[in-house]
């Protein structure tokens, strides 16, 4: 397969952007996961369908992240073949060449002591930003896909990875601590980007060019219809500015001349409020992949 991620993108994914690398090397394993019934809810919400857990218990952090670097360690050749094992973001004391569980799980239970008070502070945030945003979100959802996602969405906060999102397919939903909130995205852009746009739409994609999986080739394209599906809904709901919302420039410098035309109706002058396909949401992706089909468009373009 030709590679699509050129080293300086994946290095900017790890400081906690977008889920390309780590949805594109899915593996077929799911990752074991705390059962809901042993696991303490920091917070559960009902709103037209949507329901969210965000994880916070220590016992339940620290396996989540253990099940989360073994998730790594097994697809450890083939991030090194890539040439992304060094920003895998893994502990220092665990030889990925030989390792044990029970090593991996003293060295997240080390890492999560050291991180205690930023574990607990950031699911805290993931939650009241969810209680804050969700009902203007659920409004502008059905106006713009055309339907209100009935979902159930575990989030829960990381300091390992390549960045944020799921593993798998209807996994848990990793947020990476924040580093640098200057450069980073605020919590409500990348909850609208992870929950909001990327999963609540990939049972839609599911199977096409535009899927997470690994055997597809056109993920910038599928990242910039997340962008901006995620920029309209931070527009029309009032919670962020049009300028203030944070961009992937590198695939907007790619693919936005190929998308942007399908999405609004005039790209000359992109109107959050002037969409090609307002409420069909289906339809949308169908043109998206209909393009990249008619263009033979075989791999998407390397970044860097």
């Amino acid at each position: 397969m030709k590679e699509l991620f050129s080293i300086e993108d994946i290095k900017k994914r790890s400081k906690g952007g977008s889920n390309l690398m780590e949805s594109n090397l899915g593996s077929n394993k799911p990752i074991e996961q705390v059962e809901s019934d042993n696991r303490k809810i920091l917070n559960k919400e009902h709103h037209m369908g949507i329901t969210i857990e965000v994880i916070s218990k220590e016992e339940d952090i620290v396996k989540n992240e253990t099940d989360r670097i073994l998730w790594y360690l097994n697809n450890y050749e083939r991030y090194e073949k890539l040439g992304y094992s060094e920003y895998l973001n893994l502990p220092t004391s665990i030889d990925p060449k030989n390792y044990k569980r029970e090593d991996v799980e003293k060295a997240v239970q080390n890492d999560y002591l050291k991180n205690k008070n930023d574990y607990e502070s950031y699911a805290l945030e993931l939650k009241n930003t969810w209680d804050k945003i969700i009902d203007k979100m659920s409004s502008a959802m059905q106006g713009l896909y055309g339907f209100t996602p009935s979902n159930n969405f575990i989030l829960a906060p990381t300091v390992y990875g390549t960045g944020g999102g799921s593993l798998e397919k209807d996994g848990i939903i990793f947020f990476k601590l924040p580093e640098d909130r200057s450069q980073e995205r605020s919590t409500e852009e990348r909850i609208t980007h992870e929950v909001l746009n990327h999963e609540a739409t990939a049972n839609l994609r599911e199977g096409t060019e535009i899927d997470e999986s690994i055997s597809t080739s056109h993920q910038w394209y599928k990242e910039r219809l997340m962008d901006l599906l995620g920029r309209t809904l931070l527009v029309r709901t009032g919670i962020l500015d049009r300028k203030k919302v944070k961009m992937d420039g590198d695939i907007e410098q790619q693919v936005a001349s190929i998308v942007d035309p399908i999405y609004y109706l005039n790209p000359e002058n992109p109107d959050e409020n002037n969409l090609r396909y307002e409420g069909n949401i289906k339809d949308l992706f169908k043109a998206v992949i209909e393009k990249i089909k008619t263009d033979n468009i075989q791999v998407s373009n390397k970044i860097g």
